[in-house]
């Protein structure tokens, strides 16, 4: 199969993102509708949830990941979630999330946070 018979179909709260138009750019077949879970289906079986860094710790702390990858699992056979931007920025958003009400942080045992999503 080559690029013009490829077809990505492409939730269209991700157009501003401007991977729509990189994806047509390269020759795919580009169809955007609502998509009721995910981002991106890129085969029958597979789907991309894209998340920037802060979106996904926002997603972690409020529940919401947990709930859209059990989703994505129960409905395709490939869910893969996709982290996009500065893994530096983690730091610094762990930091905003357990800031206590004085604003100071919370002593946590250890120094290193490790999060990881399995489907």
């Amino acid at each position: 199969m080559n690029l013009k018979e490829s077809r990505i179909v492409v939730d269209e709260r991700e157009k501003k993102s401007g991977i729509p138009d990189l994806l047509k750019a390269t020759g795919i077949n580009v169809e955007i509708k609502m998509l009721p879970i995910g981002d991106y289906i890129v085969a029958p079986e597979t789907i991309v949830e894209r998340k920037t860094i802060r979106d996904m710790m926002s997603s972690i702390f409020d529940g919401r990941l947990f709930d859209q990858c059990q989703r994505l699992k129960e409905h395709y056979q490939f869910p893969i979630l996709l982290i996009e931007g500065d893994v530096d920025e983690i730091e610094e958003l762990i930091e905003f999330y357990f800031k206590n009400k004085n604003g100071n942080m919370e002593k946590k045992s250890g120094g290193t946070w490790f999060y990881g999503v399995i489907f």
